[in-house]
């Protein structure tokens, strides 16, 4: 939802007040994107607002996209599939 389902800045602060509220209960949030090229897990508040600030100029990544936008040194954001390989 950060780079394509809510404009920003409003994708970027729902993605940190939801990782708020998960920390709270006593949880580890893990955002998972691409960013750079590299498959990250657990995004830094900057991480999120780049996503965030980019919105749709960020490839959105299935599992056959993985290996080009990470060759590509490109940002991504990872589709309910990708998400679960990189995790």
């Amino acid at each position: 939802i950060i780079s394509h389902g809510m404009p920003f800045p409003q994708n970027a602060q729902t993605a940190i007040e939801v990782e708020e509220t998960i920390r709270k209960q006593g949880a580890v949030p893990a955002t998972i994107a691409i960013i750079g090229g590299v498959m990250k897990v657990g995004l830094s508040k900057e991480e999120i607002e780049l996503l965030g600030r980019e919105g749709h100029n960020v490839t959105k990544v299935s599992r056959r996209d993985l290996p080009f936008v990470v060759a590509a040194g490109k940002n991504g954001a990872t589709t309910v599939a990708s998400t679960m390989i990189i995790a």
